[in-house]
């Protein structure tokens, strides 16, 4: 009864902290996890993943930039957010990138740069909608803390989730660390879809 009651007290005190409820807060970290490994998961493995899509390290850097190059699409998915609502475009950032991941699994060649498109999109579309979310419900001086505590994501997907791609290319493929990436994306796309809430957190 006391560790429950130690447990629930140090998630109020984290709660009262960052100026959001630890349930959301994990949701969001979490996507925001799957979104950042899978934007970093092409860069270490150039050589592994030109070769299984049967293209040159040159070839398969022109297909980074034109992911690259779909950020320029960023005003657009932000007025999106505007409109349609945050939660339904972190959705659909994550379906992008479980379509795109998926996609360039079973390309060859040339025909990796549709999905490469749809996989750029997913950052483009997830960020701006997730920044505004946590903007939109947290009071102005925890503001930075909150949005900190998220961004701490993209070192995770350095730290941790770069070794377990690197891993699973060298032991299953280099289909596989995608198959999983898919898989993840659309988990947290449900997961973002049910559980985050559309109203405003209270700015106590």
């Amino acid at each position: 009864m006391t560790q429950l009651t130690r447990s629930a007290g140090f998630q109020n005190r984290l709660t009262t902290f960052l100026g959001i409820s630890i349930q959301i807060m994990t949701i969001l970290f979490l996507a925001r996890l799957t979104v950042d490994t899978g934007t970093r998961s092409v860069y270490p493995f150039i050589p592994q993943l030109s070769a299984g899509l049967g293209l040159s390290v040159v070839g398969f850097s022109q297909l980074i930039f034109i992911r690259t190059i779909t950020g320029v699409t960023g005003p657009v998915f932000g007025v999106l957010a505007d409109r349609y609502g945050r939660r339904k475009l972190m959705a659909l950032g994550l379906l992008f990138q479980a379509v795109g991941v998926t996609g360039l699994a079973f390309s060859q060649q040339w025909w990796a740069t549709l999905p490469m498109i749809i996989f750029g999109l997913s950052l483009t579309a997830f960020i701006p909608a997730q920044q505004s979310y946590i903007s939109d419900r947290v009071a102005y001086e925890k503001r930075g803390r909150a949005l900190a505590a998220i961004e701490f994501a993209w070192a995770v997907a350095g730290i941790v989730s770069l070794p377990v791609i690197g891993w699973m290319i060298d032991q299953f493929g280099w289909r596989a660390p995608f198959f999983l990436l898919a898989l993840f994306s659309l988990a947290s796309a449900i997961m973002t879809w049910f559980q985050v809430r559309n109203r405003l957190f209270s700015r106590r």
